[in-house]
């Protein structure tokens, strides 16, 4: 089943919200310098390490992103996703191994 399609002029401007695709864990329509883009960042399905050392080392990796245009999906992975105020990281959600690496094979 598709996911519904986002109606661009109903969300507000530079709030990240959970993504209903099922292939991103967050949307959010972007605004800068009067343009307005829908951006879907984060995979979901990978595994996922918010521990202060993995955000440590991601934000260090990925320092030239948290300057770059709010319309880039690398922007809002920076700064909503790995930031210390992100909901996820004050949840400490690790969570091992991803929902890919599930087996799909039923138990007898």
């Amino acid at each position: 089943m598709p996911a519904k399609k986002l109606d661009k002029s109903k969300m507000p401007c530079n709030r990240p919200k959970a993504d209903t695709d099922g292939k991103h864990k967050r949307v959010v329509k972007a605004c800068a310098n009067g343009k307005e883009k829908i951006v879907h960042y984060g995979a979901k399905g990978y595994s996922s390490n918010y521990s202060p050392e993995a955000r440590k080392q991601y934000r260090r990796r990925h320092a030239g992103e948290g300057s770059a245009s709010k319309l880039t999906a690398g922007y809002w992975a920076f700064h909503d996703l790995w930031s210390a105020g992100s909901k996820v990281y004050r949840e400490g959600k690790s969570s091992g191994k991803g929902e890919r690496f599930k087996s799909t094979k039923k138990k007898k």
